[in-house]
């Protein structure tokens, strides 16, 4: 049952969580980039902030997210890293975190095609990932 009270404990929830997530959301996009792998405590701590903002209620999507991500990750077109990450986030933004990577891909793709004569084998994830879930964080 949503009620004034509880909807202004999750509009104070989100505001004092998002934010708080950019340094986390930083550290793991300059990780990917210098390394090519995401710290396991940067995801630990997005999801954990992610379990105090919303409680369990997109429990569920995380779980679809890292179950449908793995897949990806078993053929080798994403990291292990970007799988932990995209559920970390998903606890924050639920079924949402689809519009999320909606908006992750379109600049990784944006990226691509502007880098395509010196393009590295491989593109670290995590900064395009950040970027959509802050755009779309920030935009809601």
């Amino acid at each position: 049952m949503l009620t004034v009270n509880s909807l202004f404990i999750e509009t104070a929830a989100c505001c004092l969580f998002i934010p708080a997530l950019a340094p986390m959301l930083f550290i793991a996009s300059l990780s990917d980039i210098r390394s090519g792998q995401i710290p396991d405590a940067c995801s630990l701590m997005i999801a954990l902030s992610g379990l105090c903002s919303t409680g369990v209620k997109n429990a569920g999507w995380a779980c679809i997210t890292l179950i449908l991500f793995s897949f990806f990750a078993m053929k080798e077109m994403l990291g292990w890293g970007d799988v932990k990450l995209i559920a970390a986030v998903s606890l924050h933004l639920g079924a949402d975190i689809f519009r999320s990577l909606i908006i992750a891909c379109i600049l990784c793709l944006g990226y691509a095609v502007w880098k395509k004569e010196s393009l590295p084998a491989e593109i670290p994830f995590a900064p395009f990932l950040c970027i959509g879930f802050m755009l779309y964080a920030g935009a809601g």
